[in-house]
């Protein structure tokens, strides 16, 4: 099974009728599936143990580093689907999809101590309901987009 969500199939019609085909009858693992791959859940794992290692750093540093930490990875998102992707996948979508659900999900897991929170090396401008309202709302939306076979 590939890492990247799979372009929607274009509908067949047979003497008008529409021509229904296994993925077609099974809507809800569709939809949840495609959340579950835009989620770059490799990547926000290393994230998360890159923050660890740099808690460690003086204060001075380690404002500077956290921030670079989610450039670096929020940068790497696309070009990381856009290495595993096989020719014959739609990769722009997912890269797209999957830069944001990295931006969404470092701004929730990284909390208040993370770069984004209120803590002496954050940028004060974290809030547990927006990150909470974030996840649900991108967990909603990301399944309804599914990239389409190029014609």
């Amino acid at each position: 099974m590939s890492r990247l969500v799979q372009a929607k199939p274009k509908k067949e019609y047979v003497d008008g009728n529409l021509v229904r085909k296994p993925a077609d009858q099974e809507p809800i693992k569709g939809y949840l599936e495609r959340v579950a791959k835009y989620v770059p859940a490799e990547i926000i794992a290393t994230f998360t143990a890159i923050n660890g290692v740099l808690v460690g750093l003086p204060d001075p540093v380690l404002k500077k580093s956290l921030l670079i930490n989610v450039i670096l990875f929020a940068i790497l998102t696309p070009v990381y689907f856009g290495i595993i992707a096989k020719k014959t996948e739609p990769k722009r979508t997912q890269q797209v999809v999957s830069f944001f659900a990295f931006i969404i999900w470092a701004y929730s897991i990284t909390g208040d101590n993370g770069v984004f929170g209120h803590s002496p090396h954050g940028y004060d401008f974290y809030y547990p309901q927006l990150a909470s309202g974030l996840i649900l709302l991108f967990s909603f939306i990301s399944g309804f987009i599914a990239p389409r076979e190029k014609s």
